[in-house]
């Protein structure tokens, strides 16, 4: 993922989390973030690093 993407939705989860803190039930947003990351890596396309964490993906559109 490209890090101004990671960065603005890491953003958009904080301020979820500052609006919704007060009088909510407890939940796990770091589980929630955990997840949402993962999304968002599995969706990536092109050549793929060898650490990248989704194992049924490969490299596509290579050659677009």
């Amino acid at each position: 993922m490209v890090g101004s993407a990671r960065v603005l939705l890491v953003a958009a989860v904080v301020g979820f989390l500052a609006t919704t803190a007060c009088g909510a039930a407890q939940r796990d947003y770091a589980a929630a973030l955990t997840k949402s990351l993962l999304y968002f890596e599995a969706q990536r396309s092109g050549r793929l690093p060898p650490t990248h964490r989704v194992q049924w993906r490969g490299n596509s559109a290579l050659k677009d």
